[in-house]
């Protein structure tokens, strides 16, 4: 079963990264431009963006060579970082969505002046860099693209004029110009309520559930803020989710939208065992079913409500 993080996911170095991206923005002057002007990032750490490479062939070239090349993914390379060229390459095989996130990730590595030293000193010598300081620095660029795409407190700040719903996200999404993914997570774990995102998906093999075949839909991850993992971390949630449970119950009823943001009530039991009662939105863009859960506040203050167009 999977489990509520006992706590966040930020890196150690979590504000230093802030402090230069902040200031990387600022030397991009971009202001309040929506979403985050790649062009102008690039040019700002005198980067050049170049595509339609084979990178395996590329990152193989490279080590042959001992050049000082970052090459970041797992498995998968999804872009390369030359800090000798200047030059960030994005495998072709990345998502358009997820385009962006790849790109500032591999600017990030640039932009933090620990990991450029570190991996200078590597390339020009015979030693190899650690895994787990290898693991931690693509946190950090993770961190750190995030952090410059979502430009900082911008988009806390701006989460919090709207009320907590899928719908606000959908729309930060719009502005931004980042993918579903990318957005709810964001904005689940900065915000200061107790809440917790479920992303799943629907199984692509049937499974036998009160003597019916069902395609269940299988829990990815959770990903929760300050606030919930207070009360809620270490909870154990399911793996799979069947066609009574009520996440599920509405998604499949004929006489609901599917394509619209559902809701309904359910009970959670908190660190001390005890039963809370919660409010959830579900909402799939018919790749991954997102979960939204809250805990009922005492009193509610009026936010603005988010309406979306049906293409949203």
């Amino acid at each position: 079963m999977a489990k509520i993080p006992s706590k966040t996911t930020e890196p150690d170095s979590a504000r230093d990264i802030e402090k230069y991206a902040r200031r990387l923005l600022r030397a991009a002057d971009v202001g309040n431009r929506l979403p985050t002007p790649q062009e102008d990032i690039l040019k700002c750490r005198k980067l050049v963006l170049s595509g339609g490479i084979d990178l395996d062939a590329y990152a193989e070239s490279k080590f042959r060579k001992k050049s000082r090349a970052l090459i970041s993914g797992i498995g998968k390379i999804m872009g390369i970082l030359d800090f000798r060229d200047k030059t960030v390459i994005i495998s072709p095989d990345v998502p358009e969505t997820r385009k962006l996130f790849v790109t500032f990730h591999e600017i990030s590595h640039d932009m933090l002046p620990w990991q450029v030293d570190t991996y200078i000193y590597f390339a020009d010598s015979n030693e190899a860099l650690r895994p787990d300081i290898e693991w931690k620095y693509e946190k950090e660029a993770n961190f750190g693209s995030v952090q410059l795409l979502f430009q900082c407190g911008r988009f806390q700040k701006e989460a919090r004029e709207y009320e907590l719903s899928l719908r606000t996200g959908r729309k930060l999404k719009q502005d931004y110009g980042t993918s579903y993914h990318s957005t709810f997570w964001n904005y689940v774990e900065t915000n200061s309520k107790s809440c917790v995102l479920l992303i799943m998906r629907q199984c692509n093999y049937a499974v036998m559930h009160d003597g019916n075949m069902e395609l269940p839909y299988r829990l990815l991850y959770p990903v929760a803020s300050e606030k919930f993992i207070d009360e809620f971390g270490g909870m154990s949630l399911p793996d799979l989710y069947y066609s009574d449970h009520p996440f599920i119950q509405t998604l499949d009823d004929p006489n609901v939208d599917s394509s619209e943001v559902y809701d309904g009530e359910i009970s959670l039991k908190n660190r001390n065992d005890e039963k809370i009662a919660t409010r959830f939105e579900a909402w799939t863009n018919s790749y991954n079913l997102f979960i939204l859960i809250w805990k009922k506040p005492k009193f509610q203050m009026r936010k603005k409500r988010v309406l979306l167009s049906p293409e949203s």
